[in-house]
């Protein structure tokens, strides 16, 4: 008896195609998924990291019962200490606050929203928000922009909470 019947016409079934193209568009959505990742916006990417690191410096200034501070320059931030004698300086060997640097095309610019600084933050190294032990912060705003014109305001409160990323003038929808 031959293994198969002569008479059997020769192809797939409808089933099996059917089957074949749902596992390609399977594979075809999560592989568009995975590169949709490496295209994600920078300037949403250095805002959240921004966002995590304040988060982060207000729980340690709680945590350590020490004011901490943050300066930025147009490349990134660091973060800072207030040493007993009234010094800011650079929080050096930290495994969690350390400093940052924006992603290639990101520029940054830090403004306080409150006209007066605290005492301790007219020195002329001190950083431009202070994080007190009590979890309050000097609110302010960081304005991100990209070469390519794309541009991220963010305004954080008295508590160290974002409270208003929004898109700027000619900002990314």
């Amino acid at each position: 008896m031959p293994l198969s019947d002569p008479d059997m016409q020769r192809g797939y079934t409808l089933l099996e195609l059917l089957i074949v193209i749902t596992v390609i568009a399977v594979v075809t959505g999560i592989a568009m998924l995975s590169f949709s990742g490496f295209q994600a916006d920078p300037l949403k990417k250095e805002l959240d990291q921004l966002r995590y690191g304040v988060e982060l410096a207000v729980n340690e200034a709680i945590v350590r019962s020490q004011v901490l501070g943050i300066r930025f320059t147009a490349d990134g931030y660091d973060f800072a200490w207030l040493d007993d004698d009234g010094r800011w300086k650079a929080l050096e060997g930290d495994r969690l606050l350390k400093v940052h640097a924006f992603a290639a095309p990101v520029r940054g610019t830090c403004q306080v929203l409150q006209d007066e600084r605290i005492a301790m933050a007219m020195q002329p190294d001190a950083p431009e928000v202070s994080i007190l032990p009590t979890g309050e912060v000097t609110p302010f705003a960081c304005e991100l922009t990209t070469v390519g014109g794309g541009q991220e305001v963010a305004q954080f409160d008295a508590l160290g909470r974002l409270v208003r990323p929004e898109p700027a003038q000619g900002g990314n929808e």
